[in-house]
């Protein structure tokens, strides 16, 4: 923010704080509540990159006649669990991957205070919610099925682990189009999908496209049209690939190890600067029954 601020400021106003309670997709106009009165604006464009709960998109499906959403719930949920016995075990630039069934994933996040030192935390995927009646439970569960979180977890962080939500990551969904009247979707506006690790790079991706869109056309209609054309096949793309993981299934299990060896992971190669989503899903549909 101090980056657009300081180099923008003639032209970017930034409001923090407030709300967005309603949107006219045709009028582009915002209302939002800076302070204790509600504040309606009128703009060329509304660019809705507010999350998976996006305003605009519900804005859309009420106003926009044909829009449509179609969503789908997946079998993933995912429970944290603190690994706070960690020194230098693991290396803090790297995702590391400490069991597949169930799937736990461990990562270090900045510390607390601005410290140098990182704070490790492990994701553990499930394909059901998990809950624990007592901490000893919970203790049972680890032990059967990733131990080596218990050697980096102290008792405190298995007992916060027994008593933490499981949130169930598995949502997702698909937008008809992404543009309407003066109004178009980024991000997870647009399309959130189960993480496989791509999820802030699409939203970037996606932003990227809009602005080259805009600088091509120099008028912001056709530069949404034109920024549909081109991301939505994109978004199709990667949101089909999240499916491809699933936590605790064995047959994805076993076919990730197999994909990986060769080389043609779909989610392996999502990941690739080289490929865009849409042609590594059709590469894959050509396998046949592989990814299907």
């Amino acid at each position: 923010m101090a980056q657009v601020s300081d180099a923008y400021e003639n032209l970017v106003h930034i409001e923090s704080g407030c709300k967005v309670t309603a949107v006219d997709i045709h009028a582009g106009t915002v209302t939002y509540t800076p302070g204790a009165e509600p504040t309606t604006e009128q703009f060329h464009r509304v660019v809705g990159a507010d999350g998976a709960g996006s305003v605009v998109r519900r804005a859309m499906a009420e106003q926009v006649a044909g829009f449509t959403v179609t969503t789908t719930s997946l079998p993933n949920y995912l429970t944290m669990i603190e690994l706070d016995r960690l020194s230098d075990q693991l290396d803090p630039t790297y995702l590391q991957a400490l069991a597949t069934r169930p799937f736990c994933m461990a990562g270090a996040i900045k510390g607390e205070d601005g410290s140098d030192e990182p704070r490790w935390f492990c994701a553990i995927g499930t394909r059901r919610s998990l809950s624990f009646d007592s901490t000893d439970a919970a203790r049972r569960y680890l032990r059967r099925a990733c131990p080596r979180v218990l050697d980096l977890a102290s008792p405190k962080a298995v007992s916060e682990f027994a008593q933490r939500a499981c949130y169930h990551i598995g949502q997702k969904l698909l937008c008809s189009q992404l543009h309407a009247g003066r109004a178009v979707l980024i991000g997870d506006a647009a399309g959130p999908f189960p993480p496989i690790g791509q999820g802030v790079n699409a939203a970037m991706e996606a932003a990227m496209v809009l602005s080259q869109s805009i600088a091509t056309t120099r008028d912001v209609q056709a530069a949404a049209a034109d920024y549909g054309l081109q991301w939505k096949p994109e978004l199709d793309a990667v949101s089909w690939i999240s499916e491809k993981m699933l936590f605790e299934n064995r047959m994805h299990t076993l076919r990730a190890n197999l994909t990986m060896r060769a080389g043609i992971n779909v989610i392996g190669q999502a990941k690739s600067s080289q490929k865009s989503y849409a042609q590594v899903r059709a590469d894959a549909q050509r396998l046949g029954p592989l990814w299907s």
